[in-house]
């Protein structure tokens, strides 16, 4: 009776550690979901398993459902998680605290509603990815509201399948550094796209900036792109650069625009640097300078390259090349007077447009190239063209 009775025990513990050994081997990966005293939820990815479930927020699997307005901390660290949030008309703050997270099926971010705002908190590297398949939403982070991102953090995204930062209505960049690579689409807006204030990398991409208005006000702004670094595009298809530095390298077309680009300020460097069928600067209706700086350096095969046009306030020359000039230091000076420019050209080129204040009508200014005199020009209004 007794060996009967402990072999019954020992059966019981046995099932027991069977179950034990399951549910820590079999369970699905979890969020750690805390409150603390600055934020009102912070939740820590990682790739163990912890329950947690709270008023306006749902965890199923590996995806955080937020469902309500706040401030949510989002940080840790989790190979294949994601974010949805559907808070119709409520605020939504969501703080990037060392967060690194990659998605295996669909965007890292998704957002149905809400006014969300981006925080990538100060002094903290975060990264989001996605991997390259096919799926719902064409982006890492994908929003059908307007989103804005602010902080002084540092933020890593790489979009492997397509977009990476897309919103059917508007983008604001306001603060922090981004480090992007896109597999199409960096930036894309319906809407308004704006940059604000910050620093915007992007190292590889078909299109940098797309939206019907994209705003680049302040920040240090560098585009490496395969097709056209920044577009306006739509009913209003206009680019506005009031401020910053803004550095383009692109194989096809540096700065489209379907009807304006306007130079307000800022200081703008384009180099198209292929033989490609699109222009580094082309706007249908022409550019309005009124202040900045711009010098475009184009080695494409077409010759509508766009000027300053009625309206702009400051001039610029066109010097078109029709052999060419080869690599070497390129500089725009009146006389022995100060540079207006001084540049390392690094590949040949076949147009040269230089917008910029200090180009005083009635003035004469030669080129050099290597310190010779290749092509004297005098201003006599916002455009003037010189053939070399």
């Amino acid at each position: 009776m007794r060996n009967a009775f402990r072999k019954i025990i020992l059966c019981v513990i046995a099932a027991l550690i069977i179950i034990l050994i399951f549910i820590l081997f079999n369970r699905p990966k979890r969020i750690i979901i805390t409150e603390n005293n600055y934020i009102d939820l912070s939740i820590r990815f990682n790739d163990d398993q912890i329950h947690a479930n709270r008023h306006g927020v749902e965890v199923v699997n590996n995806v955080v459902y937020i469902k309500d307005g706040g401030k949510y901390e989002l940080m840790g660290k989790s190979s294949d998680a994601r974010i949805e949030v559907d808070a119709p008309g409520k605020d939504v703050e969501l703080i990037l605290n060392s967060l690194h997270v990659n998605s295996k099926e669909d965007a890292v971010i998704y957002i149905k509603s809400g006014n969300v705002t981006f925080d990538v908190k100060e002094g903290t590297i975060n990264d989001l990815s996605d991997i390259m398949t096919v799926r719902p939403h064409n982006a890492t982070i994908y929003s059908e509201d307007s989103i804005k991102f602010i902080g002084k953090g540092t933020l890593y995204i790489s979009g492997k399948y397509s977009n990476v930062i897309h919103s059917m209505k508007d983008v604001e960049i306001d603060g922090a550094s981004y480090y992007i690579n896109a597999q199409d689409t960096a930036l894309y807006a319906a809407n308004n796209l704006k940059i604000s204030s910050g620093n915007v990398t992007i190292s590889s991409c078909s299109e940098g900036l797309t939206g019907n208005n994209v705003e680049i006000k302040s920040g240090i702004t560098t585009i490496t792109s395969n097709n056209s670094a920044v577009n306006g595009t739509g009913s209003e298809g206009l680019v506005t650069i009031t401020g910053g530095e803004v550095t383009i390298n692109s194989l096809n077309g540096g700065i489209n625009a379907s009807k304006n680009v306007l130079l307000n300020g800022g200081n703008v460097l384009i180099n198209n640097v292929a033989e490609g069928n699109k222009p580094a600067i082309y706007a249908q209706e022409g550019i309005i300078s009124k202040s900045g700086k711009m010098l475009v350096l184009d080695k494409s095969l077409t010759n509508q390259i766009s000027v300053p046009v009625e309206g702009s306030t400051i001039n610029g020359v066109l010097f078109n090349f029709n052999a060419g000039i080869s690599s070497g230091i390129i500089r725009v000076a009146s006389g022995g007077e100060d540079n207006i420019i001084y540049h390392a050209l690094k590949n040949p080129i076949y147009r040269l447009l230089l917008i910029d204040s200090s180009l005083t009508v009635g003035k004469t200014y030669n080129l050099y190239t290597n310190n010779e005199i290749i092509r004297t020009v005098t201003i006599n209004g916002i455009n003037n063209y010189s053939n070399y």
